[in-house]
């Protein structure tokens, strides 16, 4: 398993759980406020409404969808 994290400078970085050592990263179009990995995808959510999408076997983030407001928080489903 890996730990995912966002910045504001529009950063996703892939760490390993054990080290804390950066596997891998990518920049989206927007900061990142809120991250979700749930079905084969990593989903990035921005404070200005703007979804990214990728396949955790891809290479780039691209637009997924809006929202009308800030992305402070993404669900898998009813209850997670």
């Amino acid at each position: 398993g890996a730990l995912w994290i966002g910045g504001e400078d529009g950063t996703v970085h892939e760490l390993d759980q054990r080290d804390g050592s950066v596997l891998q990263s990518w920049t989206v179009g927007a900061p990142v406020s809120a991250l979700l990995v749930h079905a084969g995808f990593v989903y990035a959510g921005s404070p200005f409404g703007v979804v990214f999408r990728r396949p955790l076997d891809g290479d780039t983030f691209a637009f997924w969808g809006t929202c009308g407001g800030p992305v402070n928080a993404l669900a898998a489903d009813d209850t997670h």
